[in-house]
């Protein structure tokens, strides 16, 4: 082995890293730049990327960035066929002494047999029953996702050395008969220090009180609930404000969220900005005085780990990973997914009770500076790297 240890990151990886695109890209990139830091560490990153015409390598700092372009369509059968090839090529080139695939696809199925490879899993989706009944996976197309992400799934997991499970066992209840009593070590998704930074101003909120929501419009974060809850809240304090941040991943289930807005009259007092750059999602999230997350599924949301780190109070569903990050009625308030008067309630009682939310904001701050402080995190996770070479880590 190298003085150094050689890594080889797989995952989707910001082009722009000013304007990061869901949450395995934030992962990626600050979990990247931290083990960057370290010494012992020749860092890596392999990424298929629509926002790049042609494959090209760059230093960024001290990381290595391998780029490979790709289409837009048929992202299931690239990538069990030319994606994964390319990548293989690339882990073929640079011989790492262990690959870190995040989550399933072509970065984890790209690991030969004989690779030390770790295996991070993020999103279920498409793996848990409840999922089924979602636009998303219903009809024959339905049927081809469900069917490719399971077998995307069970290669990278059959290729895998060891699982990293995110979400304080929840990956492990999920996809636990396919792990064949491999090593599983629980280490959190990274925050940026930015978002901390924001919790040490532990300032009032001025203004209009803001619900902030973040993520991809889907039908699985249940946009169209919040804002059916948010229209619960707005006769008992008229001058609350919601603010939905990022993309549109479902554009039919979009207009649906639209015409319920619509439908309840509160056009004004409901914003959807797309797609921010991070300087203006910190401001976001600096200006809320609640974040919401009312998803139906969810594995270790990045929006919620965000939130906390920022020193909100947050009102978020009983699903997944979640009660193992929210600590209800200390960190935030759970309720049951759908449960639309119990998310309404919830939040107006944060809306209504400075006091209360503050003190839930510093609660969730402090257990996010003990689960996602990224410096941590990365020395958590060089430790399984050294483990799966079998090696002791560098001091």
């Amino acid at each position: 082995m190298a003085e150094k240890l050689r890594v080889a990151v797989g995952t989707v990886y910001p082009y722009d890293e000013s304007r990061v695109r869901g949450g395995v890209e934030a992962v990626a990139l600050y979990l990247t730049r931290a083990v960057a830091k370290r010494d012992d560490v020749e860092l890596h990153v392999v990424s298929c990327n629509r926002a790049v015409g042609r494959s090209f390598v760059e230093k960024r700092g001290s990381i290595t960035v391998h780029w490979l372009a790709t289409g837009r369509r048929l992202y299931g059968v690239r990538a069990a066929t030319i994606d994964a090839w390319r990548v293989r090529e690339v882990y073929d080139q640079l011989a790492p002494d262990v690959i870190h695939a995040q989550h399933f696809g072509e970065y984890a199925i790209a690991a030969r047999s004989t690779s030390r490879m770790v295996l991070t899993i993020h999103g279920l989706e498409a793996l848990v029953p409840h999922m089924r009944d979602t636009s998303h996976f219903r009809g024959a197309v339905g049927r081809y996702r469900r069917w490719i992400t399971e077998w995307l799934a069970r290669q990278g997991i059959t290729r895998a050395s060891a699982v990293i499970d995110t979400s304080g066992g929840y990956v492990t209840r999920s996809v636990g008969t396919w792990l064949d009593g491999k090593p599983i070590y629980g280490v959190a998704n990274p925050v940026s220090q930015d978002f901390f930074s924001l919790g040490e101003q532990h300032r009032s909120v001025a203004g209009a009180p803001l619900i902030l929501w973040c993520g991809s419009i889907s039908e699985r974060k249940n946009v169209a609930g919040l804002v059916q809850a948010f229209a619960h809240i707005v006769p008992r304090l008229p001058e609350a404000r919601l603010t939905l941040v990022g993309g549109v991943a479902d554009s039919t289930y979009f207009d649906r969220v639209l015409h319920v807005i619509a439908e309840a009259g509160i056009e004004g007092k409901v914003k959807a900005t797309g797609p921010i750059p991070q300087e203006q999602l910190l401001q976001a999230y600096q200006e809320a005085a609640v974040v919401a997350m009312p998803s139906i599924e969810e594995t270790a949301p990045m929006a919620l780990a965000q939130a906390m780190a920022a020193g909100k109070a947050v009102v978020a569903s009983r699903v997944g990973g979640i009660p193992w990050m929210v600590e209800d009625g200390v960190t935030g308030y759970l309720v049951d997914a759908g449960d639309t008067e119990a998310l309404a309630d919830r939040m107006c009682d944060l809306l209504l009770d400075q006091a209360r939310r503050e003190r839930m904001g510093l609660a969730a701050r402090k257990r996010a500076m003990s689960l996602f402080a990224a410096d941590a995190v990365a020395a958590q996770t060089a430790q399984v790297y050294y483990e799966v070479v079998g090696t002791a880590a560098s001091d």
